[in-house]
């Protein structure tokens, strides 16, 4: 009887980590554009039947106008994602508004 040797999970871990460092960028655009593509097509879903989405406002507890607002900017949020401008539209550090209510807002803003 011959024993197989078998991989040591190190190695193992070192070969995925050999996959994930040589294929990031692809898994990136990947992850980021499936990302985008559920909000794109949640927000459509939401704007091709507005007033019935509209009309669920008031059960979850919130005003009206917000069913207005919210598929346009799920749906702009998504496009954005996917485009990767996304990121680009937070607040800048030296924005005028990094105090809100006592919380310093540029640490959590990525400044």
């Amino acid at each position: 009887m011959s024993m197989q040797k078998s991989e040591s999970p190190s190695s193992w871990l070192a070969c995925t980590d050999g996959i994930a460092t040589q294929w990031q960028d692809l898994l990136l655009l990947l992850a980021r554009v499936l990302f985008g593509w559920t909000f794109v097509m949640s927000g459509w879903g939401k704007l091709m039947n507005i007033s019935g989405f509209v009309a669920t406002m008031p059960r979850r507890g919130l005003p009206d106008f917000l069913g207005y607002v919210a598929p346009f900017v799920e749906f702009i949020g998504g496009v954005l994602v996917i485009a990767g401008l996304a990121h680009s539209l937070r607040v800048a550090d030296n924005a005028p508004i990094h105090y809100h209510c006592g919380l310093q807002l540029a640490p959590l803003l990525g400044g």
